[in-house]
């Protein structure tokens, strides 16, 4: 079971190093991540 709170915790900018993009902010400090994948 989960809480409230998003399975992953961390930066935004750790996200984007990634590949992720920006999506909408949720609170003040909690905000939707992104990234498309290719199917296999």
């Amino acid at each position: 079971m989960t809480t409230g709170r998003p399975l992953f915790s961390a930066t935004v900018e750790l996200f984007e190093q990634y590949g992720s993009s920006r999506g909408r902010q949720l609170g003040k400090r909690a905000r939707i991540v992104s990234r498309m994948v290719q199917p296999e």
